[in-house]
């Protein structure tokens, strides 16, 4: 029984991401199509390694520690609302220049309008704040983990946006 369980969040938290990825490529109308010069992708894979690994601890914290209270649900639906707004912003602003990947297209300005002109890195705000899915099942321990690691994989990134002149 408790397999079961474990399995069911596991496969709803990853149900949760792959919707709210689906709804950032729903504005991905215009990819850009100019030569661009692939900085990292190396991140994005570990990016998504360590995600599903933290998604086997939130499970198992769920199972072993049981329903969340009603402050973490709230909590945890503010800070989805809260990183999904980053991320739609980030990629509105960016249009056809926004890439799951550290890119350099050949004809690529510095965006300064939209959410960057408040923000440098909105995306990567809304990808932390994003940890609000753990918060939706009381993961705390989950929550602060992600928090740690996706503070490192922004900075790694944002690094390698300075060193390319990808951002201001």
């Amino acid at each position: 029984m408790i397999f079961f369980d474990f399995i069911i969040i596991v496969l709803m938290i990853q149900s949760i991401f792959f919707g709210l990825s689906c709804l950032e490529k729903k504005f991905l109308k215009n990819q850009n199509t100019s030569p661009y010069e692939v900085v990292d992708n190396l991140s994005l894979l570990w990016f998504k390694r360590i995600r599903i690994f933290n998604n086997i601890l939130v499970a198992i914290e769920i199972v072993t520690i049981g329903s969340p209270d009603i402050q973490y649900i709230t909590m945890g639906t503010i800070l989805i609302f809260i990183g999904t707004s980053f991320r739609i912003g980030a990629i509105r602003s960016l249009a056809q220049f926004w890439n799951f990947n550290v890119v350099r297209y050949t004809n690529q300005p510095i965006v300064t309008t939209g959410i960057y002109k408040y923000f440098s890195h909105p995306s990567y705000i809304g990808n932390i704040a994003n940890v609000g899915v753990y918060m939706l099942f009381g993961a705390i321990l989950s929550a602060s983990f992600a928090t740690v690691w996706l503070c490192l994989f922004a900075s790694y990134r944002i690094s390698l946006e300075r060193k390319h002149a990808l951002c201001r």
